[in-house]
């Protein structure tokens, strides 16, 4: 089923009259977003075309070359999709100029980046292409779960299991094996920085960038992240925001619903098994683990990777749904803060439509979440968040009953959950300013829960 329309959703789950957003909302709101939109600042990111222009134009002829031999890449987007978000960009007349200008830069920007990184990803077949079909693929595991539910912290915490190898956040961004050696070799000589240089420097950026992103996320560029945003960044189009209204947004982020975009959905399981074989390809040798771990919110596409691997292993962690989306969309605003280079102050009409766009996914993506997970036996599993949270040891054991034959955990599981408990102790509680609540974002919380009960 695909998410409700928004006749449904304005009848059965919106408020008639929105909750005004409050003063402390609105002023952290002007203080997160006003830099972000000078004019230094966007002459800054517009100067960034004419190197990436100068490079598209070297790698054009190569990649005509290369699109014969191996077709488009499952990272670049198709160049009707381009178009069509182009006449989208005129054709809805509440799209600000400013806006209007930085989209048209993101899809010739995307443009631009297809031979870029179409060589790029093709000179991993022409390198390594049969090194990587030999790759065997055991028992994949998949964390996939509705966002904000906890799966980042339970990625995290199952990337100290000695037999898991995961995709970091930025191999998902630059998902070139032999980008990954070459950096790997000149950074073991001290040409370049170490890892832990590289993650500490990236966070300070980030940190200084998006508070609020990093504030909401556990973020680090070298553990596993959600798994299929830098391929939406690169493949789709998740800087689509509030501009289009909420049903372009729908089809910017169908997580739920492979129907709403088959062509995609497809090219994101070639990318999902091409990335394995490539990460296994680069840990394998050093480090002797042997199987895969992914998180991510990709629930379209769960059946097919059922099917397609049928040894895999699947987990989700559920939250309360009020609590959850809650923390979405305020996680949706401060995002914007870092995949979007130049965001405005977003009005009232940006954050209802977030708000009903987030919604209308959602409610679907819980409803095909429990539709998956009821069947399937020991190959999947629950875990509540609060049960994470009051008990670890048991919410994990529920995780490696369906992980590992014996249903042993690891012992560096349990170190690491020791470990996170006198960190916890030691950690300040972060503090959100931006705090919308569901009435802010135009949503009638009692209806929303009677929805999530039927």
């Amino acid at each position: 089923m695909a998410p409700m329309n928004r006749t449904t959703y304005i009848e059965k789950c919106a408020l008639d009259t929105p909750v005004p957003i409050s003063a402390s909302n609105q002023s952290a709101l002007n203080d997160a977003f006003k830099h972000k939109s000078g004019l230094v600042r966007t002459l800054l990111v517009l100067s960034m075309l004419v190197p990436l222009f100068c490079l598209a134009l070297i790698t054009a002829p190569i990649y005509a070359l290369t699109f014969i031999f191996y077709g488009r890449p499952p990272i670049t987007p198709t160049v009707s999709n381009l178009f069509r978000y182009t006449v989208l960009v005129f054709s809805y007349p509440h799209v600000r100029p400013y806006s209007r200008m930085m989209i048209l830069y993101v899809i010739l920007r995307k443009l631009l980046l297809i031979p870029i990184f179409g060589v790029g990803w093709h000179l991993d077949e022409m390198l390594y292409g049969g090194e990587l079909d030999k790759q065997e693929i055991i028992s994949p595991v998949f964390l996939i779960s509705g966002a904000r539910s906890g799966s980042t912290t339970t990625g995290h915490l199952l990337d100290n299991d000695p037999q898991f190898v995961s995709p970091a956040g930025v191999m998902t961004l630059f998902p070139f094996l032999w980008l990954w050696k070459t950096i790997s070799y000149f950074s073991r000589l001290g040409l370049l920085p170490s890892p832990e240089s590289f993650s500490a420097a990236v966070i300070a950026k980030v940190s200084k960038d998006a508070p609020e992103f990093v504030a909401r996320h556990e973020f680090d560029p070298l553990k596993p992240d959600t798994f299929e945003v830098p391929w939406l960044v690169n493949r789709g189009f998740f800087q689509i925001g509030p501009e289009f209204e909420a049903d372009e947004m729908i089809k910017a982020v169908p997580v739920s619903d492979k129907n709403i975009d088959v062509e995609m959905w497809d090219d994101f399981v070639s990318y999902t098994d091409r990335i394995m074989r490539k990460v296994l390809c680069f840990n394998c040798k050093r480090s002797g683990k042997n199987r895969i771990m992914i998180k991510g919110h990709f629930l379209a596409v769960a059946k097919t990777l059922e099917a397609k691997y049928p040894n895999s292993r699947f987990i989700t962690v559920v939250r309360d749904p009020a609590k959850r989306l809650e923390s979405l969309l305020n996680f949706m605003i401060a995002n914007r803060l870092l995949i979007v280079e130049t965001p405005l102050i977003p009005t009232i009409r940006d954050v209802l439509a977030i708000g009903e766009a987030i919604t209308r996914l959602e409610l679907d993506y819980m409803r095909e979440e429990e539709n998956f997970f009821a069947s399937g036996g020991r190959r999947k599993t629950c875990i509540q968040f609060a049960e994470y949270v009051a008990n670890t040891k048991s919410a994990v054991a529920k995780c490696y009953a369906v992980i590992n034959e014996d249903g042993q955990v690891p012992k560096e599981i349990l170190s690491a959950i020791e470990r996170g408990r006198e960190e916890h102790k030691n950690r300040s509680k972060m503090k959100y300013r931006i705090k919308l609540s569901l009435g802010e974002f135009g949503i009638d919380e009692e209806k929303f829960k009677k929805l999530c009960k039927k």
